[in-house]
């Protein structure tokens, strides 16, 4: 006995027609073929040859016939293509996700014959068969999918409401402190958590973690510090910046001085602070660590006076550290020695 007729799942007129038409050009030359239909009055048909199945009768009686099962060879689980034009049964990995996590899509039963468009709901859109997608924005969004089949040309659409919900991740942001004088080669920096609504926040530096707000640092040297935060939804979010301390070098500082009034190097100034709009604090301090002078101003320079009205002895060495601000609030620091010689 041959397969079932696949046009018996019809359940009108037009798809029987249409049906009809497409397995008759399909299949033009079959004999021993059978049809069995529910008639309507709880009769079955005769089993009768294909070649000899009378069009109009069947129409007619399908028109008030019941639902009707049909037996059918199935391959695999996979669904029909008229099911998945019907039906378009597509998944997210995921209804919920923090903004900037992608998030995938697929049409169950995937036909790649078809032609896709995918509408994320956020101005974004996709021809992919599966496609990955991003949200940048928190809210909820409605997925829209909209497809072809090359057989008849028809675009199918379907829309899921509040698929997608995106949570808002922490704006992870921090700042730092540098000491205002500096006597030795090392650097101990403050670090500042500036992040709104973290429940929890983590330091890496150096490959290694830490909860410490406190990091020492060679001179000279750029050093890239993040933050980790973290918030109530559990979405994450990280910040990096560069660190920067350098030395009289990075200033085009001089490593001496010479204040004995004869016109030339009788003040101490780095010189790219005369040039830069950078707002900036210079701090000279003694050995010991006292501070003898203070300035903001390329106006006023050091000049080797000491607080007590003295000068400065010849070939005393004193520590000099300048703090830099730049419009965006990065923050540089630069030490080193300066030798007076008279």
């Amino acid at each position: 006995q041959a397969e079932p007729i696949p046009w018996t799942d019809a359940t009108d007129a037009a798809s029987f027609e249409s049906a009809w038409d497409q397995f008759t050009q399909e299949t033009p030359a079959f004999s021993e073929d059978v049809l069995t239909t529910d008639l309507g009055d709880g009769d079955e048909s005769s089993f009768m040859s294909s070649a000899d199945l009378p069009k109009e009768p069947l129409k007619s009686a399908l028109e008030n016939a019941s639902p009707v099962e049909v037996s059918e060879v199935v391959e695999d689980d996979k669904p029909s293509l008229d099911v998945l034009l019907a039906s378009l049964p597509f998944t997210a990995s995921s209804s919920e996700a923090c903004e900037g996590v992608e998030v995938s899509f697929e049409l169950s039963g995937l036909d790649k014959s078809l032609s896709f468009l995918w509408n994320f709901g956020d101005g974004s859109f996709s021809n992919d068969p599966a496609p990955r997608h991003t949200f940048m924005t928190p809210g909820t969004y409605d997925i829209t999918l909209s497809v072809r089949a090359p057989s008849d040309g028809v675009i199918r659409t379907r829309t899921i409401q509040n698929m997608i919900t995106v949570l808002p991740k922490p704006q992870a942001d921090f700042s730092w402190a540098f000491p205002e004088m500096v006597h030795s080669g090392k650097v101990r920096v403050k670090l500042q958590d500036q992040t709104p609504d973290a429940t929890a926040t983590q330091w890496v530096f150096e490959g290694e973690s830490d909860n410490s707000h406190w990091i020492q640092l060679e001179v000279p040297g750029a050093y890239p510090v993040n933050l980790v935060a973290s918030n109530k939804h559990g979405c994450l979010d990280d910040a990096r910046h560069d660190i920067v301390v350098g030395d009289r070098h990075g200033l085009g500082a001089l490593a001496r001085f010479s204040p004995d009034g004869d016109g030339r190097y009788d003040t101490f100034l780095p010189p790219v602070l005369r040039e830069t709009s950078d707002l900036w604090e210079m701090v000279i301090s003694d050995a010991k660590g006292q501070e003898v002078y203070r300035t903001r101003s390329v106006d006023q320079p050091w000049d080797g006076m000491l607080p007590d009205g003295t000068a400065a002895r010849n070939r005393s060495k004193f520590h000099w550290t300048v703090r830099c601000q730049a419009e965006d609030g990065t923050g540089k620091l630069f030490t080193d020695v300066v030798r007076v010689e008279r």
